[in-house]
This record gives structure tokens, sequence and C-alpha cells, in this order.
């Protein structure tokens, strides 16, 4: 991978910045979100799907996923309202932004609890972009990709702020 120059980054950052701000009426909460202070997440699939799991590590490489439950959710002003397939009962979480949920009533979670997006994806069902969080804060390297799948651009975050961009290295053919 190739750095970029500070130019560069400086536009990155100001898109990354840009999508936070974007109208809540256009938001793509499809992703994968996880409570960081447990083992449950929850996966936002197109077409408005939802699928809430918990996750038992049997060790560093293996682990069992077990889905507690699934059905559809819809945005209703600042929540999302999840409907379960199997009784139809509701659940909810508040919109913080597009990367931040906070739960109003989800099985297995207590209110107030926040799910961070670990990974999130286009409309189309592919990858947009995915990264680690500490403290609800991101860190480490956040890849991103463009909506045909091919990768963009990495960011590394410490402590939240984004620290430098890296440029995927391209193929001698292209």
């Amino acid at each position: 991978m190739i750095k970029n120059t500070n130019l560069l980054f400086l536009l990155l950052f100001a898109t990354v910045l840009n999508c936070g701000s974007q109208s809540k009426k256009n938001q793509n909460f499809y992703g994968w979100y996880y409570a960081p202070k447990s083992d449950i997440s929850i996966d936002l699939l197109p077409p408005n799907i939802y699928k809430l799991k918990e996750t038992k590590a049997m060790d560093f490489d293996n682990f069992i996923e077990y889905e507690l439950s699934s059905g559809t959710f819809k945005k209703v002003n600042n929540e999302l309202s999840l409907t379960e397939n199997k009784t139809g009962k509701l659940m909810s979480l508040f919109i913080s932004n597009d990367e931040i949920l906070v739960v109003k009533n989800v099985k297995k979670l207590k209110p107030k609890d926040k799910l961070v997006v670990g990974m999130k994806y286009y409309n189309n069902g592919n990858k947009k972009f995915q990264g680690r969080w500490e403290n609800y804060k991101k860190e480490h390297s956040w890849q991103y990709w463009d909506e045909n799948g091919n990768e963009k651009y990495y960011i590394n975050f410490k402590n939240g702020i984004p620290i430098d961009t890296v440029l995927p290295r391209k193929n001698k053919n292209s």
C-alpha cells in the first residue's frame, strides 16, 4: 500500500465527516452493529430485514452464533422499529447517528445500551466500510469500498480521530 499526500488525507477526512452529517431521510442503516459490552449484534440487511444474534466464543478463532430473533425493520422518525417474524413483537432502537444506535427495547440488551456499526453496506448489499471501535470511538484501520465492491482506501484512527489515509496498491496491469 502507498501512503498518500496530506491533501488527499484532508479530502478523505472531509468526506468521512460529511458522511455523518447527511440527511436522516436519506440514511441507509444496512450493516452489522454490535454492542461492545455484550455478545449481542444485529444485522440490518436489504431489503429492511434484521437478524438479532448472540455470539459465544469457543476460543480465539472459533465461535458459535445463535439467532435470537429475525424479522423486518423500518425507520419511524428517529427510531428503527423492528417487528419479529414469529411473534409480531416490536422492538426499537433510537438513531443516534448512522453509525451508533441506542437501545430502547431489544431482547437481551438494556435500555440505553449502544450498538456501533462494525460493517456498513450499500443498498445493493456490497460492503461500504468496516472497522473496530474502542470506548465508542473508531480505532485502528477502517477499510472503505465503492458501490461496485472495489477497494477505495483505508483510514487509520486513534481515539476516534483519523491519523492517516492509505490508498490500495494499483495493479501493474491497470
